[in-house]
């Protein structure tokens, strides 16, 4: 609203200066093609038409910038939900073959098919943590950001993310060795489990918090 009024003032002042300009050519008595009401009009009429067009270029340039940063930020949240749902599917996947109190023995084919889809999920989960970085830096080139609290949230959740991938590559190792050779015991791969599980319920209180909020909440965006 500013801008346009800023524009209408510039018309304005553009038309001033054409009268003016009229005024003193009479006054000082300059020589000058007649002046008459249509050629007046007409110009009053371009003038008007160069600050209109002005304004709605501008206005539309504002407007498709806005929508590319709202794609963005649905990007981020699109990322963030992703995570969300990967992390838990390695925490399940691992917990159906970790030698855990009440869980039956499986079949070597069971192990097998597990270690492909946690290979799998893994291989998600890298290049989710990857993304979701390089979206929310692309914020800031369309006018968006989070806000503080949530940048914070994101910054914790790198960390947590990271610590999840190492030792859920790590427990992947353990329960390969124990299904295959012996060399992991049921207490080493029971505390690389413990840890994998604190770490995902780390990843879930940071996430959980954007499931209350809206996204007024969490992004600013330039207006």
């Amino acid at each position: 609203m500013i801008k346009s009024l800023r524009y209408i003032a510039y018309g304005t002042v553009l038309i001033a200066m054409y009268f003016a300009g009229m005024y003193s050519s009479q006054l000082l008595k300059i020589p000058t093609q007649p002046t008459n009401f249509a050629d007046t009009i007409s110009a009053i009429a371009a003038l008007v038409g160069v600050v209109v067009a002005t304004v709605t270029i501008t206005n539309w340039k504002k407007s498709k910038i806005q929508e590319d940063s709202y794609q963005v930020i649905k990007s981020y949240v699109a990322e963030l939900v992703l995570i969300d749902t990967t992390v838990t599917e390695i925490l399940i996947e691992n917990s159906s073959i970790c030698p855990l109190p009440g869980n039956m023995v499986p079949t070597q084919t069971f192990v097998d098919e597990t270690f492909q889809n946690i290979d799998i999920l893994q291989k998600t989960l890298s290049k989710l943590y990857r993304q979701v970085h390089q979206t929310k830096s692309e914020l800031a080139f369309w006018g968006g950001k989070l806000t503080p609290i949530h940048e914070e949230y994101h910054t914790s959740l790198m960390k947590e993310l990271h610590n999840f991938q190492v030792v859920a590559s790590c427990l992947r190792n353990n329960l390969e060795n124990y299904f295959t050779n012996g060399l992991s015991t049921i207490d080493q791969v029971s505390q690389e489990y413990e840890k994998l599980e604190t770490y995902y319920r780390e990843i879930h209180i940071t996430l959980a918090g954007r499931k209350t909020k809206k996204m007024s909440d969490m992004f600013t965006i330039e207006s």
